[in-house]
């Protein structure tokens, strides 16, 4: 009896469902103001953006004007969900003169009439992915206007020489299809980016991308639109890569087309080039236009280019590059950007980066780099960004990238470092740092404790790193605690500084100033102060507090340093001499009058003290 009753259940459920999924529309305003289908309310003056669902047919969509109480005119955006429609007939949209955006994905459609668009010549969508379209009719989209069109997850076989016929389009995608050739694109008037991602191209000549046919874009239409040219070509079956002097896109991206073995760019004007991800390349011809080049894991057997002078950004990490052609590279004395990351460079000497003066971005993560001297970087003063990391250098001295005074972020991480030189005065020549990552060494943490302390008065951010579980860990970076290093690890305080030196020259000052007693006590109680910020609160704050008046002035010293410390103590040297030098005239000049001549004196030194 439980098992039929719950049968019934389910039928009853599916009866119910199936019911409900009867065609319907709701349309809102663009103020989202959700109206139903045939109501009064609708405003004329406003634009709407419809939704129909559950439709099985154009049928289903038909609209007739005596039953609309709006302008089909002040639709702008048409969206079809959980429909199963076959085909667009033609003229179908051609009721929707103000229509700007279609999304007809995840549909059915195997078939698009030639004229369904053809009263829709300015759209800013048209979404047809995720369909089962074969083929594309001659002129579907010619002289549209759209700012993006999605043609991608279909089945894409043949495109019309002529579909696209002098059509302006910002992007189209054309990725996840079948398509073998790129004749198509000769009938583009303009574009901007072209997705051809994993398809099956086989080649790319100067036959495709003519000058004839694809022109140079016009910012009147797109006020946002970008000038630089792009297409993708990823995951491909291009085994050779070639353009003549007429074609007009600026980037190429071939990431993935493990065919590929041949590059020929010396007939183009292609800007940006990236081959990465596709095997073994044994000739690649570059043009004096190209300005960056990446090609990441692969082979290169050899590179042929007149003049290096137009290369800026050059990317080559996890690559197979021969020592001659390395050398090659670092003689490009124009390059800003340059990743050399896992490949095996070994020592650096003295003249490795010596011609690359205008380097701003600096990778060699990886690289086998044992040791750094003096004088390695000395060129690179435009360093922005260096990248050390996951190398054998074991010693580290901040002098030794000295000249990167541009420097804003810092990477030795995993070199095995247990300590690092003149990290104390790095915020000098450094002002402009701002990160730094320092995990994945070994460090005791008594001395990491010491350097985050140092780098959170500069206020350098100190990069955390992924630590297993109960790993020992200072802010999140990984040390090792040593024995006896309880020392390091206590709060630096007055009675275990390394300003013992200045303490004996500040307490040589004060005795010999005046003999009264409050006196001394007050400069003696200051300078504990003084020293009590700086230990405690990594900064330095005095209090010169007037000694008989009600006002009160407090400098801060943020960020100070030992030298910082000194300055102070020559100045208050100074002041406390003014005063002996003062104390000494009142003495000789108005002996007859002692205790009007004292308060004179100590009003004054109160008054110099303020000054300070």
């Amino acid at each position: 009896m439980f098992l039929k009753l719950k049968y019934l259940i389910i039928f009853a459920v599916i009866i119910n469902e199936s019911l409900q999924q009867v065609p319907s529309s709701k349309c809102e305003n663009e103020k989202s103001i959700k109206y139903n289908s045939y109501s009064t309310f609708y405003d004329r003056s406003r634009r709407y953006r419809c939704t129909f669902e559950h439709l099985k047919s154009f049928d289903d969509f038909k609209i007739e004007k005596s039953k609309l109480t709006f302008s089909t005119t002040g639709i702008t955006s048409i969206t079809f969900l959980n429909s199963s429609l076959s085909e667009f007939p033609e003229k179908i949209f051609n009721l929707f003169t103000n229509l700007k955006q279609i999304d007809a994905s995840r549909l059915v459609l195997s078939e698009i009439s030639a004229t369904a668009f053809i009263n829709l010549k300015l759209m800013d969508l048209i979404d047809l992915s995720n369909n089962n379209l074969k083929t594309l009719k001659a002129r579907t989209f010619s002289e549209m206007q759209i700012k993006h069109l999605d043609l991608s997850m279909n089945l894409l076989e043949t495109i019309d020489d002529t579909t696209f016929s002098n059509a302006h389009i910002e992007k189209i995608n054309l990725s996840f299809n079948k398509l073998k050739s790129l004749k198509f694109a000769n009938s583009f008037r303009y574009f901007y980016i072209m997705e051809l991602n994993d398809n099956l191209i086989e080649s790319f000549n100067e036959y495709e991308f003519r000058d004839e046919g694809v022109g140079t874009p016009k910012l009147s239409f797109y006020s946002t639109a970008e000038t630089d040219q792009r297409i993708f070509l990823q995951n491909n079956k291009i085994k050779k890569f070639e353009c003549s002097t007429n074609t007009i896109f600026n980037s190429v991206t071939l990431i993935g087309n493990s065919e590929l073995n041949e590059i020929s760019l010396n007939q183009c004007n292609i800007q940006n080039v990236d081959v990465s991800n596709c095997g073994t390349i044994e000739k690649i011809s570059f043009s004096d236009n190209l300005s960056g080049f990446t090609a990441k894991s692969v082979k290169i057997n050899n590179i042929e280019m007149s003049d290096t002078t137009s290369l800026k950004t050059l990317s080559l990490s996890n690559s197979s590059i021969s020592p001659n052609l390395l050398e090659y590279f670092l003689k490009m004395d124009n390059l800003t950007f340059l990743d050399l990351s896992y490949i095996n460079i070994g020592p650096l000497n003295i003249s490795t980066f010596s011609k690359l003066k205008e380097l701003q971005f600096l990778y060699l993560k990886g690289t086998n780099i044992s040791n750094i001297q003096f004088g390695t970087f000395s060129h690179q003063h435009a360093v922005k960004i260096l990248d050390i990391s996951d190398n054998h250098l074991g010693y580290f001295d901040f002098n030794m990238i000295f000249s990167m005074t541009r420097l804003t972020s810092l990477d030795i991480s995993g070199n095995d470092l247990s300590s690092v030189e003149n990290f104390e005065s790095a915020h000098f020549t450094f002002a402009l740092l701002q990160t730094i990552d320092i995990s994945n060494n070994k460090w005791a943490c008594g001395y990491l404790l010491r350097l985050i302390k140092i780098f959170r008065i500069f206020k350098v951010v100190l990069v955390r790193s992924n630590l297993e579980e109960n790993r020992t860990n200072i802010h999140g970076i990984g040390c090792v605690h040593v024995e006896g290093d309880d020392v390091v690890i206590e709060p630096l305080t007055p009675d275990n500084n390394n300003l013992t030196e200045f303490r004996q020259k500040i307490n040589e000052v004060v005795d010999e100033v005046s003999k009264d007693s409050d006196f001394k006590l007050n400069i003696k109680t200051r300078m504990k102060q003084l020293e009590e910020k700086f230990y405690y609160d990594s900064r330095v704050e005095i209090s010169t507090a007037s000694l008989q008046s009600e006002s009160s002035q407090s400098i801060k010293v943020q960020n100070s340093t030992l030298l910082e410390v000194a300055l102070i103590i020559v100045c208050i040297w100074l002041i406390v001499f003014m005063t002996m030098k003062m104390f000494a005239f009142i003495k000789t000049n108005f002996l007859g009058r002692p205790r009007q001549m004292r308060a004179m004196s100590e009003h004054t030194l109160s008054m110099t003290t303020d000054d300070y």
